[in-house]
């Protein structure tokens, strides 16, 4: 049989597993192993896990290729998933003729001095030796799919791991066997991939260096290799796996070439000894999560670094100061949670800051100069209670959410002369359109003035914009439609709410207020509300309506919950369905509607006849009512 058919094999036996994986197999004991048929049409089995725990004391002679059961005879075509997790063998393993497949984790940390491959073995699972103890691996000659590869090691001469027949990639590497080698490990050149956590768990591994003309390191490559101190890498143009070095805590060194193009996602997240790094020339992206929880206490990034990726540098508590350089693009939480971060320099090229970029940056007193940014996506500033000094640029064209939430020490928000788009007005941050208000921002959390009146005009209050604010009576005037998720979130000291007659939409923002004892609310037509309040606002709480909308607001959604709700304002007149104080044609046209099923009114208006229905009586009376 040659490679290709081997190959088409090999995903045959793949398919039909993935697909008996959808049924409850049958599992059996047979000598001292337990076994689970995947096929039961074509009589074939794989070596099963021990349900009492992990197997001790097996041996090769204990790994059959036919089993029977009930007078039913099994094929064994290779080891399940897990099947070998944490197993104890007796020395060698060599797996017998006809085993062709490898499950996930079916050697985790399984205890083994060395493992052969037969002729048959065709596919192993990428995650089949994570966290292993084997000594070495070995494969028979004549397997087309994998050898046994040599490389050199610390102390002894060389280092048997699992490979591609060409031995150009490294599918697994023992354990326990690292241990043996005093743990340093150069990658020969010739190697050109390393496969998903090939290297990962490995106890004693202390040094890695890849070669010139490694093409790929695959996901979580080395991850949780405990003592690996040093990485040095020689080519430039590999590309990386997420997390190839995370949770390597004792790293201290690492060497990178020039030409990197990026610090892969999560490359050295988790290595707490890496007190500096050099980053090379001509390097554009420093990935999601590329040093969180470092210890670095000094960085200076490349001229050519132009995106600071999601979480970068999130967790680095002793670093005091970054030098943006030339970065254009902050993302998500990217210098989160740097707590000794007291400066920032160097963003004149920055245009785009997201959300919670700072988050919890509590040393950091006077907002960075960002004088060409043009977005802040959310949060930005999010919790930096230190911050009292802010200055918006003239170029911020977007605040998506409220940048300065729980900013304990800011009382007042300015805006930098010629800004187009946004205003300092009432110490307040608001979105500007056409030379008027119309979004509010934020409110700084230390404003004095704790009485918020919106400013006339303003059609929106937005997201979080009042979040953890000291406000205790929030009174909006004519314009406001729509107030956004999260606006007075956290403002614990809310007492008092004036919605006027134009408010459309409230998308939430009232969920954990428990102070509020009146709510005013003037449109004659519930405003849709995406939130519920707490139960307490729903029982003390006193709910202002129209006096012509009691009704309404009773059977609304969410405002039927309050059990106080009293009218505000004179009666409503009958017949005056468009409320504009007449009862003309206007309001026959309303009414003709209602009957037809495509508008409604407060019965008190519509119901003209008193029968507690609006119908064509009603449309009748209306016609009367106009003509006299």
């Amino acid at each position: 049989m040659n490679f290709k058919s081997l190959l088409f094999s090999a995903m045959a036996i793949i398919i039909a597993f993935a697909a008996q994986a959808q049924t409850q197999l049958l599992t059996f004991k047979s000598g001292n192993l337990y076994y689970e048929v995947v096929d039961e049409t074509n009589k074939l089995a794989f070596v099963a896990p021990n349900p009492n725990g992990s197997y001790s004391g097996i041996g090769g002679n204990d790994f059959a290729t036919e089993v029977t059961y009930q007078g039913v005879t099994y094929k064994v075509l290779g080891i399940g998933a897990g099947a070998l997790y944490k197993a104890e063998v007796a020395g060698n393993l060599i797996l017998p003729e006809g085993y062709m497949y490898i499950d996930n984790g079916a050697f985790e940390g399984a205890d083994i001095v060395m493992l052969k491959f037969p002729t048959t073995m065709q596919y192993v699972s990428e995650t089949a030796f994570m966290g292993n103890n084997i000594n070495s691996f070995s494969v028979t000659i004549g397997n087309p799919y994998f050898k046994a590869a040599m490389i050199k090691a610390t102390g002894k001469p060389t280092l048997f791991v699992l490979s591609d027949p060409t031995q150009t990639k490294i599918l697994a590497a023992p354990g326990q066997g690292v241990m043996n080698f005093g743990g340093n490990v150069s990658i020969p050149e010739g190697f050109t991939e390393i496969a998903l956590a090939a290297f990962a768990e490995m106890p004693n591994l202390t040094g890695i260096t890849l070669p010139k003309g490694m093409a790929k390191v695959g996901k979580n490559a080395f991850q949780h290799c405990e003592k690996l101190t040093s990485v040095t890498i020689n080519e430039p143009t590999t590309v990386y796996g997420n997390g190839v070095f995370i949770a390597c805590p004792a790293i201290n060194r690492v060497s990178l070439p020039n030409g990197m193009p990026e610090i892969a996602n999560h490359m050295f997240d988790g290595a707490e000894a890496l007190t500096s790094v050099k980053l090379p020339d001509g390097l554009k992206r420093i990935g999601c999560g590329a040093f969180v929880s470092c210890g670095l206490t000094s960085v200076n990034l490349p001229e050519t670094v132009e995106l600071v990726d999601s979480s970068a540098f999130q967790w680095i508590t002793t670093l005091s100061s970054i030098d943006l350089k030339n970065v254009k693009h902050i993302n998500n939480q990217a210098f989160g949670n740097m707590s000794a971060l007291t400066s920032v320099t160097g963003g004149d090229h920055v245009e785009y800051i997201g959300n919670a970029a700072f988050i919890r940056c509590n040393a950091l007193s006077t907002m960075p100069e960002f004088p060409n940014v043009k977005t802040f996506d959310g949060g930005v500033f999010y919790n930096c209670t230190g911050l009292n000094d802010v200055t918006i640029p003239a170029s911020l064209e977007v605040a998506t959410s409220n940048p300065f939430v729980n900013c304990t020490s800011l009382n007042e928000i300015k805006v930098e002369d010629g800004s187009t788009h946004f205003a300092e007005l009432d110490e307040c941050l608001y979105e500007m359109r056409n030379n008027k208000p119309y979004r509010l921002v934020s409110m700084p959390t230390a404003r004095a003035n704790t009485v918020m009146t919106l400013q006339p005009g303003t059609e929106v209050v937005g997201e979080q914009a009042m979040r953890y604010a000291p406000v205790t009576e929030f009174i909006a005037q004519d314009g406001l439609k729509t107030i956004e998720s999260g606006a007075f979130m956290s403002a614990a000291n809310l007492t008092n709410i004036e919605l006027p007659s134009t408010i459309e939409a409230i998308e939430g923002g009232f969920s954990d207020n428990t102070a509020i004892q009146t709510i005013t609310v003037l449109a004659t037509v519930p405003p849709a509300i995406q939130i519920e309040f707490t139960e307490e606002v729903y029982a003390n709480a006193t709910l202002y309506v129209p006096s012509s909308s009691v009704d309404a607001y009773k059977t609304a959604d969410v405002w039927k919950n309050f059990q106080n709700i009293e009218g505000v304002g004179a009666p409503a007149l009958k017949g005056d369905l468009n409320g504009d104080g007449a009862v003309d044609v206007a309001d026959l046209n309303i009414m003709i509607n209602v009957v037809l099923g495509s508008d409604s009114v407060d019965s008190s208006v519509g119901d003209l006849n008193g029968d507690t229905i609006i119908d064509i009586a009603d449309v009748n009376a209306l016609i009367n009512m106009i003509l006299g």
